[in-house]
């Protein structure tokens, strides 16, 4: 199904090519079941490290991540809450226009331990450094 995703992310640097992003997410997915619509709820907090390339404004990027999905009962017996660790992979590049504020583009990959399932997030934004 389609969803979508708010999160908060940091990014912790380790060095010059270097980042620790630890990160929590909040996922709205739509879905048919039964011939109806429904919405279910996740819950996932992960850890990423990356390598970054700094090439003047540009950073491109890649690294992985391991974490935790929490899918709680609603989508299939209140009673049932399901964790599940989470692994991934990550892509993206990041462009400088200040000091402080830059533009990011990334694609991530994470699979779910146990079922044959993952998730695809392609992300777009703005950031501001502290």
């Amino acid at each position: 199904g389609d969803g979508v995703v708010f999160g908060v992310r940091l990014d912790l640097p380790l060095g010059s090519h270097l980042v620790l992003e630890p990160s929590g997410e909040r996922l709205a997915l739509d879905y048919t079941r039964d011939g109806g619509e429904e919405t279910s709820v996740r819950w996932q907090a992960d850890f990423a490290l990356r390598g970054e390339l700094p090439l003047g404004r540009v950073r491109p990027f890649a690294g992985g991540s391991l974490g935790a999905l929490l899918w709680p009962g609603e989508a299939r017996a209140p009673e049932d809450d399901f964790v599940t660790a989470t692994y991934g992979g990550l892509a993206g590049v990041a462009v400088s226009l200040t000091e402080r504020i830059g533009v990011r583009s990334e694609v991530r990959l994470r699979w779910l331990d146990g079922l044959e399932s993952r998730t695809t997030t392609l992300a777009a934004g703005l950031y501001w450094r502290f």
